[in-house]
């Protein structure tokens, strides 16, 4: 992979840039995922992906350090070392960018404990609301607990909801807690690419192959 070659040889050019390893490691991480012969491109670089992760752990920025720890996570939890997601969750901060109450939902979810889940996806969407973030964040905990559970019209309803949410950019500086933050203008077109992602995605997990038998009582998209 040649995007793989680059990122390296400039990690080795700015080994203690720990932000630069974050993004390369993000980088690779969201290339492998879009070839459509993802498991077979990923495979030799899985673990100095996750490396770079560890490295990028190392930062003395909160959000790059807490970055790191999220996408190791979920790597965890991909694998079902269920204990060590736990521990790097336990270790994020309560006010972190980074969605804590989202991440340990998942974890709920991925061990079956599903009643936990269902609360911890509450206070997720609560959370996202009462803290005047992207709409579509409100949406993302109850849909991967709609997945597991199977639950076929909610997930759908859930799922609508969240690609229309997509065409309404999200606009900090509209928010009284947030007007004061520098932000960087979102690319035209950034919703739509996403919503493709995440049809993409969809389509490809087994886990969400249920979706993909028709009934009458399916609701508009």
């Amino acid at each position: 992979m040649a995007a793989y070659e680059t990122a390296m040889e400039k990690i080795k050019e700015y080994p203690d840039c720990h932000a630069l390893i974050l993004t390369a490691a993000t980088m690779l991480d969201g290339a492998a995922m879009l070839d459509p012969d993802s498991p077979k491109t990923r495979r030799p670089y899985e673990k100095d992906i996750e490396a770079l992760y560890v490295r990028a752990l190392e930062s003395t920025d909160p959000l790059v350090q807490n970055r790191a720890r999220s996408m190791l996570i979920q790597k965890f939890m991909q694998r079902q070392e269920y204990d060590q997601a736990q521990e790097l969750i336990a270790a994020l901060p309560d006010d972190t960018a980074v969605d804590k109450k989202q991440l340990q939902a998942n974890l709920y979810i991925a061990r079956g404990q599903l009643d936990d889940a269902q609360s911890l996806a509450d206070i997720s969407g609560n959370c996202a609301r009462l803290f005047n973030l992207w709409e579509y964040n409100t949406y993302i905990a109850h849909f991967q607990l709609y997945i597991t559970q199977k639950d076929r019209l909610r997930c759908l309803k859930t799922l609508g909801t969240m690609l229309k949410s997509l065409t309404h950019p999200w606009d900090p500086t509209r928010s009284p807690l947030y007007r004061h933050i520098k932000t960087k203008t979102v690319e035209p077109g950034f919703g739509d690419t996403l919503k493709k992602n995440i049809l993409t995605a969809l389509k490809n997990d087994e886990a969400a192959a249920f979706l993909k038998e028709p009934s009458g009582n399916d609701p508009q998209m």
